[in-house]
């Protein structure tokens, strides 16, 4: 089952939104105002693709991510938001997550330990930041695994 809440101009998903659609493999929220995500949004999450794209967030955290770490995700694409940071391990463990688009935010920077525990990542896309992009820290990245095809 798909959802597609596309351009509709909602601002907030309040918890627990989305915990009864057991058979949610895709969620396309894409080109809203969202400009927060409620920790433990996805509980019990089944999805594989996660539109997040074309938004107003500002901040992502381990907190809203973490539910994520045991679902089946895939596909994940935040571009143009307004993130400015990537928190250390905030995608720590999604492990079956291939492909990560982070492009057109406003990250000047990726730090300590920011993309870990990802083996399966084959794309990542930072490229193209609203802002210029000024450092990448050594230990950005671990244990993304060997299949990483693009950065």
């Amino acid at each position: 089952m798909s959802e597609i809440l596309d351009c509709l101009s909602f601002s907030r998903i309040a918890n627990g939104t989305f915990d009864k659609l057991t058979s949610l493999t895709k969620l396309a929220l894409m080109n809203n105002a969202i400009y927060w995500l409620p920790p433990g949004m996805f509980s019990n999450s089944k999805v594989k693709f996660l539109g997040l794209e074309g938004n107003q967030l500002k901040a992502i955290s381990r907190g809203n991510m973490l539910a994520l770490s045991t679902s089946p995700l895939q596909h994940l694409e935040l571009h143009q938001n307004k993130l400015a940071n990537i928190p250390a391990y905030t995608f720590d463990g999604i492990a079956k997550l291939l492909h990560l688009e982070l492009n057109h935010n406003l990250l000047k920077t990726v730090g300590t330990e920011a993309i870990t525990n990802l083996p399966e990542l084959i794309t990542l896309i930072l490229h193209s930041q609203d802002t210029p992009m000024e450092l990448i820290q050594y230990d950005a990245f671990r244990n993304i695994g060997s299949k990483l095809e693009s950065l």
